[in-house]
């Protein structure tokens, strides 16, 4: 399946080709649960074009709750992987209170993989030759 948005007036353009995807929702008077699991390829041109997001492939395996009652989004823990790093996703959202978001990204692994997966394609494959002995790490907030 491929879904394609466009917005002409901001530029911007993004493109999906959805290769496998398995969603779940369970809703209840207090909780709402939600799965999704997926790969695809996602490409994403704005009036820069960076090419941070161009041709890259994606996996997701997220798991998320929402309380109606505290309108709390709970994300336990998540993996998006990208290229060939795997990156852990967890936090809150809070909406009841000024929508206070709190998530956490980190690197599953202290390799170059992380940074390689914003290379572009091209850069991306040059750098595959080299051996990399050095560690790095990656968080957000």
């Amino acid at each position: 399946m491929t879904i394609s948005y466009l917005d002409n007036r901001k530029g911007q353009h993004l493109v999906t080709h959805i290769d496998r995807i398995q969603a779940s929702f369970r809703d209840d008077d207090r909780l709402v649960d939600a799965n999704l699991d997926g790969t695809m390829l996602v490409d994403y041109t704005g009036p820069g074009d960076s090419t941070l997001f161009r041709h890259k492939h994606v996996e997701t395996d997220i798991r998320l709750s929402y309380e109606k009652a505290t309108k709390m989004l709970r994300l336990p823990e998540g993996q998006l992987k990208l290229e060939q790093a795997v990156f852990n996703i967890s936090g809150t959202a809070d909406l009841l209170h000024d929508n206070m978001v709190n998530f956490t990204f980190s690197g599953d692994k202290p390799d170059f993989r992380q940074l390689f997966a914003f290379a572009p394609e091209s850069l991306a494959k040059e750098l595959q030759h080299f051996r990399y002995d050095g560690h790095l790490s990656f968080e957000g907030k």
